[in-house]
C-alpha cells in the first residue's frame, strides 16, 4: 500500500479494503495488517545563520 496516510498514530491496525469493480474486474474485499512505524529521518532548512546565531532542534 502507498500513499500519504497523514500522521497516524504509530501502531499496529487491521485495514479493510474494498474495491467496487469495474467493467475490466470485479467487485473484491481483502483484509490486511498495516504498521506505521515512528519517523525516522527529517529535512532542515536554514535560510541564514551566522558565527552569533545558535540553532536548537528538539525532537519529539
Amino acid at each position: 500500500m502507498n500513499g500519504n496516510y497523514g500522521d497516524w498514530p504509530v501502531g499496529s491496525y487491521v485495514v479493510d479494503i474494498n474495491y467496487n469493480g469495474d467493467e475490466n474486474y470485479s467487485k473484491s474485499t481483502t483484509t490486511t495488517n498495516v504498521t506505521f512505524s515512528p519517523k525516522t529521518s527529517i529535512n532542515v532548512t536554514v535560510d541564514k545563520c551566522d558565527d552569533q546565531d545558535r540553532i536548537l532542534f528538539l525532537l519529539l
